[in-house]
């Protein structure tokens, strides 16, 4: 599974020549090309996702949809759309396929947020709590941190992971 974009002005930088032509006024009357004009690099940009396997593409994988922005297409590539299409492929999937995806963020996001370094000590507590994991009142940050160490692992979820495997 991967994705990229295309321009609508996008052509190749080499194609096949005529030679015969010699003139743009001889293509002209004979109804001929005088072949692409160089690329522009402009227009609307269509994003494509698509999966595939040792057969093709898979029926139904497709997400394709036009760009709103100018910049990276990775900022329109976002979590919630992705969420929104991976489930509809999934079905169209054999039993037990292996998915490749590369790191991107949106297709890395966890399934809840697990205390770091950078939270509060009553946020860390709370997700102690939540999870029922005990621990004494009087500890500080440091500690608590501690305690979400050896515990994250078994709370470290992907979204795509959990619906891949429902």
């Amino acid at each position: 599974m991967d994705e990229t974009w295309v321009n609508a002005g996008h052509t190749t930088p080499k194609v096949w020549v005529d030679e015969t032509v010699t003139s743009s006024r001889r293509a002209f009357l004979d109804e001929l090309s005088t072949g692409l004009t160089n690329p522009s690099g402009k227009g609307k940009r269509l994003i494509i996702c698509h999966i595939g396997n040792e057969n093709g593409f898979v029926a139904e994988g497709l997400w394709c949809f036009e760009s709103k922005k100018s910049g990276d297409y990775h900022e329109e590539m976002n979590g919630e759309s992705f969420e929104q299409w991976f489930p509809k492929v999934l079905p169209h999937l054999e039993d037990n396929a292996v998915i490749v995806m590369d790191n991107a963020p949106y297709q890395s996001r966890r399934l809840e947020k697990i205390p770091t370094t950078s939270s509060k000590k009553v946020e860390i507590q709370n997700w102690l709590r939540s999870k029922n994991i005990s621990f004494e009142d009087s500890m500080i940050r440091v500690q608590l941190l501690k305690i979400v160490k050896e515990r994250k692992l078994e709370y470290q979820k992907y979204i795509v992971d959990e619906m891949a495997a429902g």
